[in-house]
């Protein structure tokens, strides 16, 4: 019996000594976890927060969007600087003073071009036509007469500008004049009408094709034989 009571008693010793080694055993790892799950410390936190979290200001100043016209204007604006580094840009010319354009005085020419046109018929009245008679006794239907003419303006041209009834047909050469205030071709035989010259010379086209320069002088005459000095 007392053997009995022996061997209980070493086998509850180890049973408590059991039990307060694994209790420690929990209690060693329990500290563990403990330290391991543990925040970190105020510090860090306060870096984490500062790092992940931006400023409202910032926020702001990022937000906010940059206008095109201040780009503009900082960019397009130069800085003069002289040799000592100082800032002259104010010295600077006004803009209108190298944009504005110098003007010319360029003198420009008259457009028209000037001439003169006499129209005369002293042959039919020579050869007694009544219609000659009647118009023009002294043979001038119109003396020499200055006119401002557009340029490229031609011989008929000038002819109709100068008020005169002046009646003309189309060929193939261009308007041939039959009759001017009234007295007609062949009026005064068969080979009679109207011919013109330009500075005294006979042209080689109608009245239409012959363009006047400046200072032209141009005459038309009646002739009774087809010739310019049948006068």
């Amino acid at each position: 019996m007392k053997r009995l009571a022996l061997w209980i008693t070493l086998l509850t010793l180890a049973f408590l000594l059991t039990g307060c080694g694994a209790q420690e055993t929990a209690s060693v790892e329990s500290v563990s976890l403990d330290v391991s799950d543990s925040p970190v410390t105020s510090a860090e936190s306060s870096f984490t927060e500062t790092a992940s979290e931006p400023t409202s200001s910032a926020i702001s100043s990022a937000s906010t969007p940059v206008s095109a016209s201040s780009l503009t204007a900082s960019s397009s604006t130069p800085i003069l600087v002289s040799s000592a580094g100082a800032d002259v840009s104010s010295r600077r010319q006004p803009a209108n003073a190298t944009s504005s354009p110098v003007s010319s005085a360029v003198e420009q020419p008259d457009a028209k071009i000037q001439v003169t046109l006499s129209v005369n018929c002293s042959a039919a009245v020579k050869a007694g036509n009544s219609v000659a008679l009647q118009l023009a006794p002294d043979g001038w239907l119109l003396p020499e007469t200055r006119f401002s003419v557009e340029p490229g303006a031609t011989v008929y041209d000038l002819l109709k500008q100068s008020g005169l009834v002046v009646a003309a047909q189309d060929s193939m050469f261009g308007k041939y004049v039959y009759s001017i205030q009234s007295l007609a071709e062949k009026a005064c035989g068969g080979q009679s009408g109207w011919v013109f010259t330009v500075d005294g010379n006979t042209q080689n086209q109608s009245s239409s094709k012959t363009v006047l320069s400046d200072g032209a002088r141009v005459e038309w005459n009646y002739t009774i034989d087809g010739k310019t000095d049948s006068q």
